[in-house]
């Protein structure tokens, strides 16, 4: 019990330190408060209620037992300006619209990074490889700078210079930042959204047993000898544009595909071929 409340003051005390840090940064407020509709775990709630609380935002906490219409559905009928869904790691989040849309976890991806860009200027951010590539023209622009990182916390941590904390993994932090930024703009959620360049993920997994994944790697950087790549995790090929990654699972026997364009059809034909190659390769 000793430990539990250990841990339960240390996240109350880390909670008004975030609070505090971003009510600091809150000079364009609403005339009237900001109102949110968060989604979480009854749990959840002791940790999550007193962010909200002492940014003063007016802010409706439901869980998914409590609520008599989906979510999607409440946010608008509630005149909220955005509805938060809080995942039970208390890590991760989505996002939904004003217009009770829920926002696609790359394109939430992207927007989280523009809200930390543009509460940090000059930032230098980690990313992992698998993002979409749209954050490196969009930190640019913004005076920022992307590093290309593993697939892991750590690495995406380490990379992510005079930082305690990443919007991928405190969703909190995250939720702050798109306060900040919404208050900053004044534009609603989709409005905001709408303004991105359109870009298309298209992921898949290909069965591999692990003995044949080292093979199969060889065997595409041999095809594809021609083809400008880098193996910061995996091997990301680059093709006029498109590109797609070939990363073998850490904890499965596949390897993953994450074909990225502008062109949705180009990154499904992406997709279908280096499947093939994969195949192949396995014989």
């Amino acid at each position: 019990m000793a430990v539990t409340k250990k841990k339960y003051t240390g996240c109350q005390t880390y909670i008004h330190a975030l609070a505090q840090e971003i009510a600091y940064e809150r000079d364009h407020q609403f005339a009237s408060p900001l109102r949110i509709v968060i989604e979480a775990s009854s749990w959840l709630q002791p940790f999550i209620v007193p962010f909200f609380e002492k940014l003063g935002l007016e802010a409706i906490h439901v869980t998914s037992t409590s609520m008599q219409d989906p979510l999607h559905v409440f946010i608008p009928l509630s005149g909220a300006s955005l509805g938060l869904r809080v995942h039970d790691d208390g890590r991760t989040m989505q996002l939904i619209t004003e217009k009770g849309v829920l926002i696609d976890s790359d394109l939430q991806t992207v927007f989280l990074y523009l809200c930390y860009l543009h509460s940090r200027p000059g930032a230098t951010i980690g990313a992992p490889v698998s993002a979409p590539q749209l954050l490196e023209s969009m930190a640019e622009g913004l005076g920022g700078k992307i590093v290309r990182t593993k697939e892991w916390s750590r690495a995406i941590m380490e990379a992510t210079q005079e930082a305690r904390i990443h919007p991928l993994f405190d969703s909190l932090f995250a939720i702050g930042l798109v306060i900040l930024h919404l208050e900053r703009t004044g534009i609603p959620l989709s409005d905001l959204l709408s303004l991105f360049p359109s870009f298309h993920l298209l992921r898949d997994r290909v069965d591999c047993p692990w003995d044949s994944k080292g093979e199969v790697m060889r065997s595409m950087m041999e095809r594809t000898k021609d083809v400008p790549a880098d193996l910061i995790d995996g091997i990301k090929f680059y093709h006029e544009n498109g590109s797609v990654l070939l990363l073998p699972d850490a904890d499965d026997p596949v390897f993953q595909l994450v074909a990225q364009s502008a062109d949705p059809e180009l990154a499904e034909r992406l997709v279908h071929s280096y499947r093939g190659h994969i195949l192949n390769a396995l014989g």
